[in-house]
């Protein structure tokens, strides 16, 4: 008869927990908007999409990482790619991305881009385009000397704006020309990884070595 009682007693006290477990409100967590992305290239010019991500907790938040399994992926805070090293997010604060995104094969057409945080994994959809074929559009492009040291020059049919970004996706410089050369100083440039964007180029890579 004790054992019936003690019994009895355990098990008005477990619904009586669980009772209150559900009348809890739900844990905040990360707020990521848009859950869809639709990117295309125009041309060769990668079209800028935004996502926002707020934190209305009062914990601070690590973005470990961003990426996606069959896109490459930039994702730029204030000018910045935190794709590879992460970044902070603070209690009650809001940050506003840059994202480009590509597909390294051309049978990709969509994907998932994945948010690493120490809160879990946040996925937004992605779906891409080619507004103009590439092929119709493309024209050879040469760089040389590769590596550079004091100039690196640029030999296209029709070069128009050239844009240089350093590997953490930050323009550092940007030029115009009609001529199908183009002379970039690059004395003034740390040593490291650069590309060469533009419409109608395929993006290009040069390393500066002084």
């Amino acid at each position: 008869m004790k054992k019936l009682l003690l019994f009895c007693a355990l098990l008005l006290l477990s619904w009586g927990l669980n009772a209150q477990n559900t009348d809890l409100p739900d844990q905040e967590t990360l707020q990521v908007t848009p859950d869809t992305l639709h990117l295309y290239f125009y041309g060769c010019s990668p079209h800028l999409a935004l996502v926002t991500v707020i934190n209305p907790t009062d914990e601070l938040i690590v973005i470990n990482r961003v990426y996606a399994e069959h896109f490459r992926v930039d994702f730029l805070l204030e000018g910045v790619n935190i794709a590879e090293t992460g970044t902070l997010l603070f209690p009650n604060d809001t940050l506003y991305f840059e994202v480009y995104a590509s597909p390294y094969y051309g049978k990709d057409r969509y994907g998932e881009m994945i948010i690493d945080t120490d809160l879990g994994d946040f996925r937004i959809v992605l779906f891409y385009e080619d507004n103009v074929s590439v092929g119709e559009t493309e024209q050879q492009v040469t760089l040389y000397p590769n590596p550079a040291n004091e100039l690196i020059t640029v030999r296209g049919e029709k070069l128009g704006i050239v844009s240089v970004f350093n590997a953490l996706g930050q323009k550092v410089d940007e030029f115009f020309t009609d001529e199908k050369q183009l002379i970039i100083p690059t004395s003034n440039y740390p040593n490291g990884v650069y590309f060469i964007r533009a419409v109608g180029i395929q993006e290009k890579r040069f390393i500066v070595s002084h």
